[in-house]
């Protein structure tokens, strides 16, 4: 109850995150043991009250199973509830540095459901000309190197430091700081993969900066929080050189560096007053945000 009631901005609280993107406002959320509850409007939820489903009330129903193909996976940015799509994620107990289930849930629901919002609205990276959900695979043997890892983890710990900085001139000093390091790490990644990055963070980067900040905005928590919060993320990114050999989705270079760097570099650019959101949108990288802002080095 409390993540269907908390999820659902019926004050529009979240309206100024993103131009054009609303917060989903009819979605299936679902906990491995079965209980799931759905958030729509009548019709829609009808659709779904079978099953050992209860009465729908003030559009919130609880269903005993998933239904349909989330009885498997609860995870789907696009379940269909016959003409309606719904988006679909799973109870989680924490997300990254959240460490409450109310608050990491819906940071994720508002996370997907951007992904949504950027196959129908996002335009092509202009770097690489990658399509907006197109998946780029690094090679992992690079990825776990001791070399990048260590380059990757400089640069976290200067994008938290400027954070933390106070002036612009002290920020930009120590961007152009970070630039050179990850020009170095770059430099590591086979030639034809080198915009890589900074497609897949453009992406990741986005999504985590407005699931974070659209969830503490509906929860009234303040911006300095989602910094901080960024901070921690950026200073708790696993090593890249864990987990298994083969995994690429599994490494934390994937599942948590270019989320963090993402987002951290999205503050950023804030704190110098760019239009960051609509350049991103039309298909503009991070990186190549920052490099433009922060100047020749």
């Amino acid at each position: 109850m409390a993540i269907a009631g908390m999820a659902r901005d019926t004050m529009a609280l979240t309206r100024n995150v993103w131009p054009s993107y609303s917060v989903p406002s009819q979605f299936l959320v679902c906990r491995a043991s079965g209980r799931t509850v759905a958030v729509g409007r009548p019709e829609v939820l009808s659709r779904l009250g079978t099953g050992g489903a209860g009465a729908a009330r003030d559009g919130i129903l609880f269903l005993s199973t998933p239904p349909g193909h989330l009885a498997q996976a609860c995870f789907d940015l696009n379940f269909g509830v016959g003409d309606v799509s719904l988006v679909a994620v799973p109870v989680v107990g924490n997300v990254y540095g959240i460490r409450d289930s109310l608050a990491a849930t819906v940071a994720m629901l508002y996370h997907e459901g951007f992904h949504e919002y950027q196959a129908r609205q996002f335009s092509p990276t202009h770097a690489g000309q990658y399509a907006p959900h197109q998946e780029i695979r690094l090679p992992l043997a690079v990825i776990r190197s001791a070399v990048f890892d260590s380059l990757a983890r400089v640069e976290r710990m200067l994008l938290t430091e400027a954070l933390r900085a106070g002036t612009r001139d002290s920020v930009r000093t120590i961007l152009s700081r970070y630039l050179g390091v990850r020009d170095t790490r770059t430099q590591l990644l086979p030639s034809a993969l080198r915009m890589a990055e900074a497609h897949n963070e453009r992406k990741e980067g986005s999504a985590q900066w407005v699931g974070y900040t659209a969830a503490f905005l509906r929860m009234g928590r303040s911006r300095d929080e989602v910094r901080w919060l960024m901070e921690r993320d950026l200073r708790d990114t696993p090593s890249f050189t864990a987990g298994h050999a083969e995994d690429y989705f599994g490494n934390s270079y994937r599942q948590w560096h270019i989320y963090a760097t993402g987002a951290a570099l999205a503050v950023l650019l804030e704190h110098f007053g760019v239009s960051w959101r609509e350049q991103i949108e039309a298909g503009a990288t991070f990186e190549e945000l920052v490099r433009t802002t922060v100047g020749p080095s």
